[in-house]
């Protein structure tokens, strides 16, 4: 999950599965290590192709499985709950 409180938030980047990833760059060797579902979150994109990297916005749960489900995320005060 990702939630930033303050205005100037850090990025975060998830990668598409890496079996669609070589369909887009079969020639690309660095892809081919990964298993076909072989996901990666990271704060800055490793490499700089397109097609590969979907940001995170602040305050979402992303859930990563066969696909990214994005859920909206507000901690709850657990003095105020």
């Amino acid at each position: 999950m990702r939630y930033a409180s303050g205005t100037e938030v850090n990025t975060l980047f998830v990668s598409e599965d890496a079996a669609a990833l070589r369909m887009l760059y079969p020639e690309n060797e660095r892809i081919s290590h990964f298993s076909d579902g072989a996901r990666a979150v990271v704060s800055e994109p490793l490499i700089d192709l397109p097609g590969i990297w979907r940001e995170v916005r602040a305050g979402t749960a992303v859930i990563i499985g066969e696909d990214i489900q994005e859920h909206n995320f507000r901690p709850i005060n657990p003095a105020a709950a």
